[in-house]
Parts: structure tokens; sequence; C-alpha cells
């Protein structure tokens, strides 16, 4: 569905509905947060959380990077010198298809251009996009409406915003950037070991079926 929505071929309205029947009643990060003003329009009750980075773009610059590097390991085209296996899962074509969406609504970029053709830009470049996407919301989400929220802040100005209890368990802190890296990491050596271990696979299923064919030459 998030695909077709991407490409124009569902309208948010069909969206938001299928997500709605599926139990859902929040939607978080991407491609969500460049679709949050027509979830607005559709659900005039929704509430905005704004999460933004303790260190600031510097800091979110910092933490994304970590997710681009893991986006060109797992989305560049497969060749000979890199036998990517994951761009022919029809799953992962339409996660890459989805995350030309990102940047298009929200900070007026082209298609495909924040995730796939902004890797040789400054953080700089990447900072400022992270101030414009702020800058937006704010500026399209009624105050009442909208939390601007900073993780460091913990439970209580969140649920008191959702209008829900503290939960009884501490806040949540995890490194997600190291633990994006080390899947990087595995989904390049399964990239680059599959090849070998299919041509293994094959030698030893031939001299085995070689082994019988002798046996059964020498029984005869």
């Amino acid at each position: 569905a998030w695909r077709s929505f991407a490409e124009g071929r569902l309208t948010a309205e069909d969206l938001f509905r299928k997500i709605a029947q599926e139990g859902y009643n929040a939607t978080m990060d991407n491609p969500m947060c460049d679709a949050y003003e027509e979830q607005m329009r559709i659900f005039p009750d929704a509430k905005v959380v704004l999460t933004l980075h303790p260190r600031g773009g510097a800091g979110w610059y910092k933490s994304f990077s970590s997710l681009l590097s893991l986006v060109r390991v797992q989305s560049s085209p497969a060749s000979l010198t890199y036998p990517n296996f994951f761009s022919f899962i029809p799953m992962f074509q339409d996660i890459n298809a989805v995350r030309c969406m990102m940047g298009t609504k929200t900070l007026g970029l082209e298609a495909c251009e924040l995730m796939y053709g902004s890797h040789e830009k400054p953080p700089g470049w990447w900072q400022e996009q992270y101030e414009k996407h702020a800058a937006h919301v704010k500026k399209t989400v009624p105050a009442e409406r909208l939390l601007i929220f900073d993780v460091s802040q913990g439970w209580e100005p969140l649920c008191r915003f959702l209008g829900v209890a503290v939960p009884d368990v501490p806040f949540p802190h995890s490194n997600d950037s190291r633990a994006i890296r080390r899947l990087a990491t595995i989904l390049t050596l399964a990239i680059y070991a599959w090849v070998p271990l299919v041509a293994l696979l094959i030698f030893l299923v031939f001299k085995l079926c070689y082994r019988r064919g002798s046996g059964k030459v020498k029984k005869t």
C-alpha cells in the first residue's frame, strides 16, 4: 500500500483507511512524516509529535548518516562486482520505491533526491533539511495539536500531551546508530558471501552426483 501511495496509485484516504482497518491508531517515522498533513486532514482530531534531536541538526545528521550507509548497502543495484541479491526481492524493491517519496512533501525535494541523490552532500546541507522539516511542521500544525518533544524529557510531557498515564517503566534509551552500523556490516557480508556459497553448494552437489554415478558404473 505504501508503494502505491508513494507512486500516486493510491489516495491518502484509501491508505489511511487500510491502516485503520488493520487496527492501528498512530503512525510514526518515515515515510509517515512526509504524509502527516494528509493524515491531519483525514483525522481532524489527530495530534502531532515533532521529535527533535537533543543535539540539534548536527546530532541528527550524525545519527542519520548511519541509516544512509545502510540504505546504500541494501539498495545499490546488483552488478558483477556487487552481487546485491536484495535488489531482486520484491519487499526491498517496495522499500526502495517508498524511500523516493521522502522529502518531497515537507522539503520540496525531487523524488529520490533525499535518500538516493544526496550521499555526497555536506553535513550542512543535511542540517538545513532537518531545520526545514521542523519549521514546516511548526508552521502547518496548530499549536494545540502539536508537541515539540525531546526524548531527553522522558515520559511525562509526551503522556500528558496524549492524555495517557505514564508507564511504570524507564523511558527507552538505546544507541540505534550502533545497531544500524552492525546491520549494514551483516548485509555487506551476506551480499558478498552468497555467490561463493552457492558455487560451493553446486560443486558439492555435482561431486556427490558424480560419485553416485561412478559407483553405479563399477557395480555394472
